[in-house]
């Protein structure tokens, strides 16, 4: 999904209506549709932030995720706020809530669905659980928002049951290395002739 940025203090996370363009947007407040991360929820998710110790081999999320002034964050570090810090607020916050019980439901079985595909090992009943849990995401993504927000990532997911049979643990397989070498290439000072350094 596409994201495009408001420069306002006071954003908000809007998501596609049934029947709209398959879009996510940061949109001012008199611009509002329905939306799903407004600045109450992220203000509730900062504070059980603030309360949550997170283990040491994670990395934690910027204290002031989404707001302007948190910077570039990395994937590790939307993994975390996802799988972590997300699931604790929006569970205390939605769970007993009708409007966003659904939004809820879609959102932990992505998170599922994530969380048992990456971890170290596998078996056949680890895959079914995958299998299961990205179908679901998938049916309530269609559910809440209509098959106009499906993109080819969505069809690419289920392609993960295939490879875990075939090639094992995500661990083995995944682009992160190659993600972390794309940031140290960006980072490094470079005059743009082959064979030399600017240092």
């Amino acid at each position: 999904m596409h994201l495009q940025r408001v420069t306002n203090q006071s954003r908000e996370l809007r998501i596609p209506q049934a029947h709209s363009e398959p879009c996510v947007d940061f949109l001012e407040p008199a611009q509002k549709k329905q939306v799903v991360l407004g600045k109450e929820v992220l203000e509730e998710v900062w504070v059980d932030m603030a309360e949550t110790t997170i283990p040491s081999w994670m990395q934690r999320a910027p204290k002031n995720i989404g707001s302007p002034s948190s910077g570039k964050v990395k994937a590790d570090q939307w993994r975390t706020f996802s799988a972590v810090n997300l699931v604790i607020t929006l569970v205390r916050l939605w769970s007993h809530r009708d409007d966003r019980k659904p939004m809820l439901d879609n959102f932990l079985a992505l998170v599922m669905g994530v969380r048992w595909a990456t971890m170290r090992s596998t078996s056949e009943q680890r895959i079914q659980i995958v299998q299961e849990q990205l179908v679901q995401y998938l049916k309530s993504l269609v559910t809440l928002f209509s098959a106009k927000v499906l993109v080819t990532n969505h069809h690419m997911s289920l392609h993960v049951i295939d490879c875990l049979r075939t090639f094992g643990p995500v661990h083995g397989w995944w682009a992160f290395p190659f993600e972390r070498y794309n940031g140290i290439l960006a980072r490094t000072n470079t005059n743009f002739k082959l064979g030399e350094s600017s240092c």
